[in-house]
């Protein structure tokens, strides 16, 4: 979609400077923000041009938004795409910014900004998104309840912070975006190509475009205790026999029946909680991590080779990829068992040596596999994920 063969990631360039994986984990995730100058190589995605992104706008795969606002930067709006090229050109007016949320969902290259990032779990990585700015636009003043990296590829945004996690934020009316009523900001910086601001959840960030801006997005998502429990408890209930009722044949007479005796509540409660434990928390909970998006839609079969095609394309110096709609994981006690877009396999030993691999670097070649014989029954595996799209061959 946005990149061609003249302008592409080149995976080598995506180191980050200036980070240190221990020290920034003990000193600022999700403690405090931390602003690397010069922190990636800012063209190790080619050149991005707002018409590229523009272009994008049609496709229903990506969540798209268009934020609008008065010069005083007070009255917002925002509408939602997929826009038509007609539609985007009518709205964009006066000061805005275009949202792009999803990209390595649909495109397998943005994929690669994750990948500097790999000290982190891969199940706590969310998406991509690319935001275009006119000058003098923004979003606003807001917070998120994850972290995020905010990679500057073009033009210059300056940062409004506060200095403290906010604990009981005052939001602005009438607008569809959680914009932070009085907010000033406590500390500043301005975001020039290839620098990173990272911002941890419950902090106030504002920016605001100096001339036509760029800034790419990598998100980590948190899931949310109440929805956790909610989905848990729902998967327990749909396992559950529906012909289960409460009973007490050893009741006895009672002196007191508008009395609730301690013995029910204790036979009700116990009951309820021991059911928590007849569906495998374990299991269900990287089932339920491994679930994808729902606006992205698996395409099974997409670039499929047979077993002798996939083993001359390895050999050649040819890689795989996760496919950009897939989310696969591994657990630490049971590595055989392969969770895939909800689905779970029960892996050989030479499988589960390929599937790990695959898990942690989301690439693999000829390099990664058995150098004997259970090479053919490693490529065979990598076939029959090709065939069923959860992987595909790198383009690079």
């Amino acid at each position: 979609l946005l990149i061609g063969e003249e302008n592409t990631i080149d995976p080598a360039m995506l180191r980050l400077y200036h980070l240190k994986p221990d020290e920034f984990l003990q000193k600022h995730w999700q403690k405090k923000p931390l602003f690397i100058k010069a922190g990636f190589t800012p063209d190790a995605l080619g050149q991005i041009e707002a018409a590229d992104l523009c272009e994008l706008v049609e496709d229903p795969a990506l969540y798209s938004r268009l934020v609008t606002h008065d010069r005083s930067l007070k009255s917002y709006k925002v509408a939602l795409g997929p826009f038509t090229k007609r539609r985007l050109k009518s709205a964009a007016k006066g000061k805005w910014t275009l949202l792009l949320n999803g990209l390595d969902r649909i495109e397998p290259v943005f994929q690669e900004f994750f990948r500097p990032f790999g000290f982190l779990p891969h199940w706590r990585k969310d998406d991509i998104m690319v935001s275009l700015s006119s000058d003098g636009a923004g979003v606003g003043p807001h917070f998120d309840e994850y972290d995020v990296f905010l990679l500057q590829l073009a033009g210059k945004k300056r940062w409004g912070l506060s200095a403290a996690p906010l604990e009981n934020p005052k939001l602005v009316d009438g607008v569809d975006l959680r914009l932070l009523a009085g907010f000033k900001p406590e500390t500043e910086h301005v975001a020039e190509p290839g620098d990173i601001l990272y911002v941890p959840p419950k902090f106030a960030h504002h920016g605001v475009a100096s001339g036509e801006s760029i800034t790419l997005s990598v998100g980590f998502r948190a899931p949310q205790w109440k929805g956790l429990l909610t989905s848990w408890v729902d998967a327990v209930t749909g396992k559950l026999d529906d012909k289960r009722f409460y009973t007490d044949p050893q009741l006895t007479p009672t002196a007191h029946p508008g009395r609730i005796d301690k013995d029910a509540i204790n036979l009700i409660k116990q009951t309820l909680l021991s059911s928590l434990n007849e569906l495998d928390f374990d299991d269900w909970f990287v089932r339920m991590l491994s679930e994808p998006v729902d606006e992205v839609q698996a395409v099974t079969g997409k670039k499929t080779m047979s077993e002798s095609k996939l083993q001359q394309f390895l050999e050649a110096g040819g890689e795989l990829v996760k496919a950009p709609n897939c989310r696969m994981y591994y657990r630490e006690d049971a590595p055989h068992l392969a969770y895939i877009n909800a689905q779970v396999m029960n892996l050989e030993s030479e499988e589960t040596a390929v599937f790990v691999r695959l898990c942690d670097s989301w690439r693999i070649g000829a390099s990664d596999l058995a150098q004997n014989s259970k090479q053919l029954l490693q490529v065979k595996f990598l076939a029959k994920l090709l065939k069923a799209g959860f992987i595909e061959p790198a383009e690079d």
